[in-house]
């Protein structure tokens, strides 16, 4: 602890709680949108989730292709080897 610490000051602290500040329930986060500008942002959020979705699906199908595609590996056969006498 400081040396310059004083327990008066300690006294000073011990009930001190940062203000809270007061939030109006009624305002909503549209509240200094016009209509047209709320619809706007509604729209591009449900189109950029609706990309998000289509891309996760895409990447599933490209990955089951790509399953489906590997062949499984075959041992190579082997080599008769011929020797003339």
């Amino acid at each position: 602890m400081d040396e310059d610490w004083e327990p008066e000051e300690e006294e000073l602290y011990k009930g001190w709680k940062p203000e809270k500040k007061k939030r109006n329930k009624n305002l909503k986060q549209w509240s200094g949108m016009s209509e047209i500008e709320r619809l706007a942002l509604k729209n591009r959020e449900e189109h950029l989730a609706l990309l998000r979705s289509l891309k996760i699906q895409e990447a599933k199908e490209d990955f089951i292709q790509a399953v489906e595609g590997l062949k499984p590996k075959r041992k190579p056969k082997p080599v008769k080897r011929v020797y003339k006498r």
